[in-house]
């Protein structure tokens, strides 16, 4: 799965786009980025949820863009599809 940061701009945001293998691979990669700023939060609380469907603004276009959040933090990013 790929998955992109949550940037002012759209070009920001591609610049980090990473692929992850899984959910847990996701959740362990929020939990160390977010870690030096203290923020700790359990497994349940990083939500993937459908948003927009395709997004055709990206070469290749993203299929079946999903938010990426913490409950009480924010968004994160997004993924190309759901995180399994």
């Amino acid at each position: 799965m790929r998955f992109r940061q949550q940037r002012r701009t759209l070009d920001e945001s591609m610049k980090t786009v990473i692929d992850l293998p899984n959910r847990q691979a996701l959740i362990d990669w929020a939990r160390a980025e977010l870690k030096p700023w203290g923020v700790e939060f359990a497994d349940e609380a990083v939500k993937v949820e459908r948003y927009h469907g395709d997004d055709n603004r990206v070469t290749p276009p993203w299929r079946d863009t999903h938010i990426v959040s913490i409950e009480g933090y924010g968004v994160l990013g997004f993924t190309e599809g759901p995180a399994k």
